[in-house]
């Protein structure tokens, strides 16, 4: 054999390594980017399914923020205070010392609290038929409410001695709310 054609040979040789190292690394590559795509989509069918199905974020977020101001381990004088600031809102008292606004979240978590730790208040009774009546929207019992809690803890100034106009209620809750 001519030294011309053992050339051709390894030159020939060595296209056909070339060619299936080319088209194999190809495939494989093609094959990598099908697997990102796949995955991709499979990342947004899941997120879209969970946006869909799980509560939206801010609301993770409020009820996050609602576990820590009120915890299932609440002592019941933290119970008595956040009823009586909640209703510092709607009720004329010549003193007021807190302010809480009775948001309709804040309400049905502080009534999930009581609800889960009747059995350890020694009030529980009370706080449940104002926290029910105040997640219904009904406040016109507040007055009374007000002065059941202050009584408890031993009020001797700042007693309710009515309910607050929708002005005054709108001025109280610019002033210590917004």
């Amino acid at each position: 054999m001519s030294k011309t054609s053992i050339g051709i040979i390894i030159g020939a040789v060595t296209l056909i390594i070339g060619f299936y190292v080319y088209t194999t690394s190809f495939i494989g590559e093609k094959k990598v980017v099908e697997q990102i795509e796949k995955n991709e989509e499979t990342e947004l069918i899941e997120k879209t399914e969970a946006q869909n199905t799980d509560e939206p974020e801010e609301n993770k977020e409020m009820e996050s923020q609602l576990e820590k101001e009120f915890p299932m381990s609440m002592r019941e004088g933290h119970v008595q205070n956040t009823i009586h600031h909640m209703s510092h809102s709607k009720v004329h008292a010549d003193q007021k010392w807190g302010h809480l606004e009775p948001t309709q979240e804040r309400i049905d978590r502080l009534l999930d609290v009581v609800e889960k730790n009747q059995d350890k208040y020694k009030h529980s009774t009370l706080y449940i038929s104002i926290l029910e009546k105040w997640q219904k929207g009904d406040f016109s019992g507040a007055v009374s409410d007000h002065n059941r809690i202050w009584d408890l803890q031993g009020g001797n100034t700042g007693k309710a001695t009515r309910l607050l106009s929708e002005a005054e209620e709108e001025a109280y809750r610019k002033k210590h709310f917004k």
